[in-house]
């Protein structure tokens, strides 16, 4: 993973809150779209504006998130409805954060041992990935999370990862 992703990654997951504080979010799902404006106010952040954007649905019989994605985003009708509801409304920023429904993409969690340095985590982890994961990753885009925890009968220090991928 390079710097530029790991950044946009630890911005997404929340492990840098401070990243985006005022910003745009963009939820993509199958039959509806969602943009929310946010601002941070002394301790919180506060939601100034949500907008639903109903658009037209998929068919649903598609299940892998590879065919879904091509259907979806071959599909103007979506992004048409997004560029409506976007230039009505005169938005306080230009940041913004999309977050794509659980139906785009595979996601995975599997543990690794601890000893696994951090500096091979970019060649470790995609290779544990492929494991579980049967897709061509040069056709997709991924993310992960590690975090450390202690097997509750051995207290063995395990690292457990989350693997994201999407097309």
């Amino acid at each position: 993973m390079n710097s530029n992703l790991a950044s946009i990654t630890e911005a997404l997951i929340g492990q840098n809150m401070n990243a985006h504080p005022d910003c745009l979010g963009i939820y993509i799902g199958i039959d509806e779209m969602y943009v929310a404006q946010t601002t941070k106010k002394d301790s919180g952040t506060v939601l100034e504006s949500l907008v639903r954007v109903p658009i037209n649905s998929v068919d649903k019989t598609l299940l892998k998130p590879l065919d879904l994605n091509e259907t979806f985003f071959s599909m103007d009708s979506w992004l048409e409805s997004l560029k409506k509801v976007t230039s009505k409304k005169k938005w306080k920023t230009n940041r913004v954060v999309v977050s794509l429904a659980s139906s785009f993409c595979l996601l995975r969690h599997f543990v690794i041992p601890a000893a696994i340095e951090r500096k091979m985590w970019k060649s470790s982890i995609p290779l544990q990935a492929r494991k579980y994961i049967h897709f061509p990753f040069e056709k997709a885009e991924y993310a992960y999370h590690v975090y450390e925890f202690e097997t509750a009968a051995t207290k063995q220090k395990r690292l457990g990862v989350v693997f994201a991928m999407t097309t």
